[in-house]
C-alpha cells in the first residue's frame, strides 16, 4: 500500500541527537503472497553505522521506500526519534531524509559549488558547516585551492572517497537539520 498523508499530521522533529531509526516487527510485500520483509526488527542508534548487506530483491531498498513512505508495512512499525513515520506528515518526513546513490554526480565546477548546490542559498559559512560535519573540512584547506578546487567533469579530478563525500554533504544541504542520511555507497561516513 502507497504512503498516504495523514489529516493534520504533526511534523517529524528530529535532531543528530536523537535520530535514531527503529523498525518494529516490520511485513512489507509489494504482491500478494510474496513476502520481501518478513518480521524485520532492527535499530540504528542516532549517530551510528549499520550495512544492510543481501542479494537483489532481498529487501535493502524496500526498507528505504519505507523510510520515506513510498509504501506502508503490511504490519509492525517504523520509528524515526522515537515518533511513529505513519503519524507525522509526509513532507516533514521526507525533508529529513537524505539518500546518496551508489554513482555520485558531481559538477565540473568548485568544491564549494558542488557543497552549495544542495542549497543555493547557503551562506559560505553554512557550507563550511556541512563540510566539517563530513570531517571534510581541514582537507578541503589542505588542497591548493581549498573551497575554490576544481572537481573537473563529473568529479574525475576528486579521488574516489572524496567525491562520494562531496556530493553527500550535498544531499546533506538539501535536507534540513538531524537529518538522517541513507547511503547505497560504501565509502560514506555519513549517517
Amino acid at each position: 500500500m502507497k504512503g498516504r498523508e495523514k489529516d493534520l499530521a504533526p511534523p517529524l522533529i528530529v535532531t543528530p541527537q536523537d535520530a535514531t531509526i527503529r523498525f518494529e516487527d516490520v511485513y512489507f510485500e509489494y504482491l500478494d503472497g510474496q513476502k520481501v520483509l518478513n518480521g524485520v526488527s532492527f535499530e540504528v542508534p542516532a549517530g551510528k553505522k549499520v550495512a544492510i548487506v543481501g542479494g537483489s530483491g532481498s529487501g535493502k531498498s524496500t526498507i528505504v521506500r519505507l523510510l520515506f513512505r513510498f509504501y506502508e508495512p503490511q504490519q509492525g512499525n517504523i520509528y524515526i526519534a522515537g515518533q511513529n513515520i505513519r503519524e507525522v506528515s509526509l513532507d516533514s518526513l521526507r525533508k529529513a531524509l537524505g539518500v546518496v546513490p551508489q554513482d555520485a554526480v558531481l559538477f565540473h565546477n568548485t568544491i564549494f559549488y558542488n557543497l552549495q548546490y544542495g542549497n543555493i542559498n547557503a551562506t559560505a559559512e553554512e557550507v563550511y558547516q556541512v563540510a566539517r560535519l563530513a570531517g571534510l573540512h581541514d582537507a578541503i584547506l589542505r588542497m591548493p585551492h581549498g573551497y575554490d578546487t576544481q572537481v573537473g567533469e563529473r568529479g574525475l579530478k576528486l579521488s574516489g572517497l572524496l567525491h562520494i563525500y562531496v556530493y553527500s554533504m550535498n544531499v546533506v544541504s538539501q535536507i534540513e537539520t538531524g537529518a538522517v542520511v541513507l547511503s547505497r555507497s560504501p565509502g560514506c561516513r555519513l549517517n
